[in-house]
């Protein structure tokens, strides 16, 4: 291809003082980045190279030129133009590794401002919204257990067996409330808990508020409250 031909004519020309080579299929542009530190880089000279080989191969091709120093310098400032170019085109030459870790850098959107950047800040973002689900998911199970744990321990205070956790209000209806020591609004509360649990863990409540969360950690801890001052009067 021309393309790859020219592309092997620069380097030819240029590979003494070239510091990194770089080149854009989709822009169908060379990037030649030159060593200001090392060498001088005469403008004129490269210009007249330049001429040279588009004589000798006949390409449509771009040529951008640039110093290291003057390149770093845009990269570093945020340049986003030339960050997202850089990361499209493909290195040519880098044998000092000047380009391929800024390029890799770019690539993993590390460079804030780069398409790969703001894709990979709404990536985190969705990431989240599901790590906010699953702390819900976890609060709502430790609220449901402290239910469960609480009543397990008042009938096992009382010398009742423990039934499966569907089975524990009534429980608490029939040997507590039924027996005149548990107020009845408990055993609702128990009630209320275990169900949304099972409603959220079966998937048919695809999602809970805060505010309910909230409200339900509030009856949570009003019913261990009241489990433990029963179990305290029974000993």
């Amino acid at each position: 291809m021309e393309t790859d031909r020219f592309g092997a004519a620069l380097l030819k020309s240029y590979r003494k003082s070239l510091k990194a080579m770089l080149f854009s299929p989709s822009r169908c542009e060379y990037t030649l980045i030159f060593d200001d530190i090392s060498h001088k880089v005469d403008r004129h000279k490269i210009d007249m190279g330049l001429a040279k080989v588009r004589d000798k191969v006949r390409c449509s091709s771009q040529v951008r030129i640039f110093e290291t120093t003057g390149y770093f310098r845009e990269l570093t400032s945020s340049n986003i133009g030339l960050l997202n170019e850089l990361n499209s085109s493909s290195v040519v030459y880098d044998p000092d590794c000047f380009i391929t870790p800024l390029k890799s850098m770019a690539g993993r959107g590390s460079v804030l401002g780069t398409q790969d950047s703001v894709h990979r800040m709404f990536e985190t973002a969705k990431d989240r919204f599901k790590t906010i689900e699953g702390y819900k998911r976890q609060m709502l199970h430790n609220t449901y257990m402290a239910v469960i744990d609480a009543s397990t321990a008042a009938l096992l205070a009382r010398n009742y067996s423990v039934p499966v956790p569907d089975e524990m209000p009534n429980a608490l209806k029939q040997h507590f409330v039924g027996n005149k020591v548990l107020e009845k609004v408990y055993v609702s509360l128990c009630e209320d808990i275990i169900r949304k649990y099972k409603t959220f863990e079966h998937g048919s409540l695809r999602n809970i508020s805060g505010k309910e969360l909230a409200e339900l950690h509030n009856a949570a801890f009003a019913f261990v409250e009241r489990m433990k001052t029963f179990v305290k009067a029974g000993f």
